[in-house]
């Protein structure tokens, strides 16, 4: 059984371990318990679950992912850069708002890949932006996120287009918030050297 020390740490390194993640928190289809209705749940709260539970093994120890884990999933995130930079360099032939669909796409698609290298169910499905209100967890989370990730990976002199300022507090539009995420990972992308887009 892991003592409080223990849980502390496991905490720690789940939370280190998402915000060097890329994902956003993203609606995951999911059952209300008062009344069966549907519903939503983060996927962060999902993504978070599944590393806790790969990092402790029954010795508990902390455990990591195999090699071929690790490279499956630097794979997805790696491939995820590249096809969101990709739809949103190709949005001057089509409206800005199609792009940010296609690439809220891009994103589902490759949280589900990533969340398929944890045990579970393989079928996860994943609301429409449209189904998160500003009032939702999901924009809290997203912008804590984004803020953990511009403290952490932003250069303290980066004042581009593709970076946020942190703290994003007055942000409560989820198009708006993926629109970040995009620009971020655009911001970064492989095959435009790193290019920031307005």
């Amino acid at each position: 059984m892991l003592n409080m020390s223990s849980v502390m740490q496991l905490n720690a390194i789940t939370s280190m371990l998402i915000v060097s993640l890329p994902f956003p928190p993203l609606p995951v289809v999911c059952i209300r318990a008062s009344d069966a209705g549907d519903s939503h749940a983060s996927g962060h709260d999902l993504l978070s679950a599944a590393i806790a539970s790969m990092l402790v093994d029954t010795g508990d120890k902390l455990g990591f992912d195999s090699t071929e884990v690790l490279e499956r999933k630097q794979s997805i995130v790696l491939s995820l850069n590249d096809e969101i930079s990709e739809s949103w360099h190709a949005r001057d032939k089509k409206c800005e708002g199609v792009a940010l669909e296609e690439c809220y796409a891009i994103f589902c698609q490759a949280f589900r890949q990533y969340m398929g290298c944890y045990p579970g169910c393989s079928d996860l499905r994943i609301k429409g932006m449209d189904a998160v209100c500003p009032s939702d967890v999901i924009v809290e989370q997203a912008v804590a996120h984004l803020t953990a990730m511009a403290a952490t990976f932003v250069e303290a002199d980066s004042q581009g287009p593709g970076a946020c300022d942190a703290p994003l507090p007055s942000t409560k539009c989820y198009q708006d918030i993926i629109r970040m995420y995009v620009l971020g990972m655009c911001s970064v992308s492989r095959r435009e050297g790193g290019r920031q887009l307005e």
